[in-house]
């Protein structure tokens, strides 16, 4: 059986610690076997026989019976130091790692009690801690420790361990520490103070899975090596620290405080090195080593072989001489100063640590009083008491505290006390707001938050609002974890994975996400994670960050995105959508992923050139066809469009934002034709420009490079020959066409001009012209025409300028416009009536009553009917519905608006009219043909065509057919829509004067006639100037 013994000797001043190993073999029943037992021994003896302590213990050895004594060595020299010993290991000889950090002594001398027995271990000793799972009836070793039956079961395992593991050259202990359930679990540790042979630990270890019916796993210390950790290292340093195997086949790897894997990152990098016979070394090269490192580093590879587990690692505690980051604040913050001196505390602020830190305090302006410190649960806090002189105030008033370490580096912070002199103008205290000096801010830290809010004293000395930038802990913790993602401790994906899995769940919640701070980092966040070369592709963790971008789009932060207080002066938008969309394009997305605000879809192994690629979302259509090979991926954004910057001053976003990107970069050779059918946030009014634009990540704006509309017909669809984020973006107003208000203005007018002319002849030859139910029928049409567009004329006049009109006038200039227009054209229905039954029945006459009484039903009652119903049916004439305020005429939607009372009509009557018109015509081109009429005569006809022509299309309102045009052709279709445009409104506009020419001076009858009454008045002027001449002769 082994025993661990230490033999107390009383001796001089000096003490030396020797270890022996023995070698020698212990028999049993059926065989005897060769095993290993180290005994220490603690030695008092004179310093002066220091140096031949070996000599003297020679004979020491022996060969009696079967056990031997060799290898005879000193460990540890310690000497009396009262009330203490202090210590040093022998040159090969380390101290354990229990003692390292219990005493904090690793490489030097260290200090114990009189009564402790540290001693000082071979740098080649291992230590094994193992389990063995038993299959075996073991059951009793589960029982209470104090019973028979355990201590019997815990025995017997006990001595088979020792039998197996006593084999191994310098074995030292072994003890079982517990038993667990799972099958029968026994954890025990071996201790073993010479280098291992991993041979004889693998046969001996198969013998007892044999003997047993067992499973061993085994954690092996000591038989790795690791180097570069005995001293402290320099904060923001470089350090290499390397690690030697016996195996030069494997692998190790590295681990920080157990659990964080050590990868090649932005601050680490696993090199291997050359190595001599079997030995192997790699080594961590740290490039800027910071807290963060700090802990214990290990280097550990597995062996597997059946059912033996075994892992070899070697471990070590990196200390670093950290600096701290400083929090410094005077109080107060602005000392006052109301006699000779005033009074005021510094203070420095450090998170809590165990560095030593040399703290001193320094000004050249203020009078440095006493230092203290307080240590709070968290934190340190070092305090110095000032005075500053008030009659001999300086501009620059500073205080610094420097903090040095114990490897003499520092860290300093720098205050600027504020003084508010004799006279100075201040803000009183409010609340917690302290006497703050005008035209300055006052700071507060943030309750149970990270950061600090402000609060401005006007030059007037008035309080402004407070400005915040208090960060909630979870949202801090978060992006602290972000910037940490990718430096080398842990692997790059776990990490980026756990802060994903944190922003989902902090973006979920309204009240931790209610600043513009906490959203302002939650975006950093994500730019953090874009810019590390991390693949997502756990298909929970994508699904949690299109959850998280998702839930950052949510209505209720509309506010929050747009606020502007970033430094950088980019807006979280344009962060928000360059760091999805990389995020994204390393993602692993396997299907459509759809939550409230964003979708992701992806056209898996897109490979077929020429073949369309179809992706969906949010309603929004993407159809790509490339020369490219790879996954499409199509990601639509709701609100991101009323965030991201808009350098069209002219337009709006209409649409969600879309982005389509390759999983590979795209060649300069590749050709993309994508075409995207958005869904319009509204339908576009009539004449309004659509741009489509796709963002340039270079000038951080929309740009409509390489994208073409579709046009009025497809009013959301756009082409693009690259990819990029697209958008579609409507005009604020509708296009205009040049000079058509002014021409409309000028048209109107002599339209009005002539239509009086028009009237005051009509009025002046009726008594010569009506001479025949005929000439009674066309001349009242033609009264109540012009009479009719003048009243419209008029009205529309009133309202050229809608923006300047209240509702309710601009809502009867409609009721009057509709009414009269219609009326127009009614009556020139009349006239078109009248003029094809004296066509067809050359000899059927209307009486005058007859025809009046239809003209008028036709005429007034038939648009009365017309305008009142469309009035009441479209919500008593409210405004949207019937009538437009913006246009102050009627609501133009396709078949649906108020118009269609209008144009429905108007197409029908000037249809009507134009079949009339070509029976006349027919009619007058006909009869020479059929009387066999000479070359002359048939010249005759065709210019009466032509005349009937020219005189009957302004009365008959056939320039209105160009009206269509107008409604049907967009202005955004091009030339062709302004040329109708102008010809509709110079051909209606002067319709007025087309109507007075046709029916004053080219109606051959009325000319006469108006010629003659100007004559007959002309006669009468005459012959009373001359009776008037006579008169004064005879007087």
């Amino acid at each position: 059986m082994w025993v661990f013994i230490i033999l107390y000797i009383a001796g001089l001043n000096n003490c030396v610690t020797c270890e022996m190993s023995s070698e020698g073999t212990e028999s049993n029943k059926s065989s005897a076997a060769k095993s290993y037992q180290m005994y220490y021994i603690k030695l008092n003896v004179d310093k002066h026989v220091m140096e031949n302590v070996t000599e003297i213990l020679k004979p020491f050895k022996n060969h009696s019976m079967n056990f031997q004594v060799d290898n005879l060595r000193m460990t540890t020299v310690c000497e009396r130091v009262s009330p203490n010993r202090v210590c040093k290991c022998e040159p090969e000889y380390r101290w354990s790692d229990d003692v390292c950090q219990s005493n904090q002594c690793c490489n030097d001398n260290c200090t114990f009690s009189e009564k402790s027995n540290h001693t000082c271990i071979s740098n080649k000793t291992v230590t094994i801690s193992g389990s063995v799972t038993i299959r075996k009836s073991y059951q009793n070793c589960l029982k209470e420790e104090h019973t028979d039956e355990y201590k019997n079961c815990a025995l017997n395992l006990l001595n088979q361990l020792k039998s197996a593991y006593s084999s191994l050259a310098g074995f030292e202990t072994l003890k079982i520490n517990k038993f667990s359930l799972g099958s029968v679990i026994a954890h025990f540790e071996i201790v073993v103070a010479d280098a291992i042979n991993t041979q004889e630990l693998t046969d001996q270890s198969e013998n007892l899975t044999q003997a047993l019916d067992a499973s061993f796993n085994l954690d092996i210390k000591g038989a790795v090596t690791m180097t570069g950790l005995e001293d402290p290292v320099k904060y923001n340093s470089k350090h290499n620290i390397t690690c030697s195997t016996l195996n030069p086949d494997v692998i190790p790897m590295w681990w920080h405080n157990q659990f964080n894997k050590i990868t090649n990152g932005s601050e680490s990098r696993i090199t291997v090195n050359v190595g001599s016979g079997t030995i192997k070394s790699w080594s961590l090269s740290l490039f800027k080593i910071t807290e963060l490192w700090a802990g214990k580093i290990e280097c550990r590879y597995q062996n597997k072989i059946n059912s033996i587990v075994t892992n070899y690692f070697a471990s070590g505690v990196l200390d670093v001489a950290v600096l701290p980051i400083i929090d410094i604040t005077t109080h107060p913050q602005f000392p006052r100063c109301q006699n000779e001196d005033v009074q005021f505390e510094a203070k420095c602020t450090i998170q809590r640590s165990a560095e030593n830190y040399t703290v001193t305090w320094a000004s050249q302006s203020v009078t440095i009083l006493q230092n203290t410190h307080v240590r709070l649960a968290n934190s340190l806090v070092y305090q110095s008491k000032a005075v500053i002189d008030c009659n001999s105030l300086t501009q620059n008033l500073e205080m610094t505290c420097m903090f040095e370490n114990r490897l003499g580096q520092n860290r300093s912070a720098t205050v600027t006390i504020n003084v508010i002199g004799v006279g100075d103008k201040y803000c009183p205290a409010e609340d917690d707001w302290e006497d703050t000096k005008a035209g300055f801010r006052a700071t507060l830290k943030c309750d149970n938050e990270e950061g600090n809010k402000w609060r401005k004293c006007s030059n007037s000395t008035v309080w402004e609002q407070v400005e915040s930038e208090c960060v909630h802990m979870d949202v801090y913790n978060m992006h602290k974890r972000a910037t940490q993602v990718g430096i080398g401790i842990g692997t790059l994906e776990e990490n980026a994975e756990g802060v994903i899995s944190s922003l989902s769940n902090i973006t979920n919640q309204t009240e931790t996400m209610r600043t513009f701070a906490n959203m302002n980092f939650s975006v950093d966040v994500l730019s953090i994670l874009s810019k590390k070369e991390v693949q997502v592709n756990q298909e929970m963790t994508v699904e949690k960050l299109v959850f998280s971008s998702s839930n950052l789009m949510e209505t209720s932060y509309e506010t929050l995105w747009k606020e502007q207080k970033r430094e950088d002066n980019m807006t979280l938008a344009e962060i928000y959508l360059e760091s999805i969309e990389k995020l994204i394009s390393k993602a692993n997305i396997t299907d459509i992923i759809q939550k409230d605000n964003v979708e992701v879809v992806v056209c898996k192994n897109y490979n077929v050139p020429g073949k369309k690629c179809t992706n969906e979302v949010l309603n929004a259509t993407v159809n790509l066809e490339s020369t490219e090979v790879g996954n499409v991926t199509t990601t639509g954004f709701k609100q991101l469009d009323k965030y991201l910057p808009n350098n069209y001053d002219a337009f709006d976003p209409s649409s969600i934002v879309v982005s389509t990107t390759f999983s590979t970069e795209s060649k300069a050779s590749s050709s993309v034709s994508i075409e995207i059918v958005f869904p319009m946030f509204c339908k576009r009014p009539p004449n309004v420009e659509v741009k489509c634009v796709s963002w340039d990540n270079v000038t951080k704006s929309w740009s409509d490079q390489g994208c073409q509309w579709k046009g009025a017909s497809h009013e959301g669809s756009c082409i693009c020959n690259h990819l990029s984020t697209f958008a579609i973006l409507m005009a604020k107003k509708p296009l205009k066409v040049p000079f058509l208000h002014d021409i409309t203005l000028a048209g109107v007018s002599v339209s009005i001009i002539s239509l009086v002319l028009s009237l005051l002849t009509e009025l002046s030859v009726w008594a010569l012209v009506v001479k025949s139910n005929t000439l009674y029928l066309r001349h009242t049409a033609h009264i109540n025409i012009s009479l009719c567009l003048l009243i419209a004329h008029c009205c529309f006049l009133a309202s050229l300028k809608p923006e300047e009109l209240p509702p309710t006038l601009c809502s009867i200039t409609v009721v009057l416009k509709h009414f009269f227009y219609l009326s127009v054209f009614f009556w020139m229905l009349c006239l078109s009536t009248t003029l094809i039954h004296q066509a067809v029945f050359l000899f059927h006459e209307v009486s005058r009553g007859t025809y009046l009484k239809f003209s008028m039903v036709l005429g007034y009652v038939c648009p009365f009917l017309i305008v009142f119903i469309t009035f009441l049916s479209n919500n008593i004439g409210k405004e949207g519905s019937y009538f437009s305020k913006d246009t102050c005429w009627l609501v133009y939607r396709g078949f649906h608006g108020s118009m269609i009372t209008f144009l429905i009509p108007v197409g029908v009557i000037v249809f009507i009219n134009m079949m009339f018109m070509l029976v006349v015509i027919l009619k007058l081109i006909d009869h020479p043909m059929n009387t066999g009429a000479s070359n002359e005569k048939k010249s005759h006809a065709v210019k009466a065509v032509m005349r009937s022509l020219v005189l009957l299309t302004p009365i008959f309102g056939i320039t209105w057919m160009l009206g269509f045009g107008v409604t049907n052709l967009d202005l955004t279709s091009g030339p062709i829509a302004y040329a109708v445009n102008y010809a509709f409104v110079i051909t209606n506009a002067f319709q007025g004067l087309f109507i007075f020419l046709t029916t004053c001076p080219g109606d051959k009858m009325v000319r006469e006639a108006l010629l003659k009454r100007l004559k007959l008045r002309k006669t009468e002027s005459t012959s009373v100037c001359s009776t008037n001449l006579n008169s004064t002769e005879k007087n």
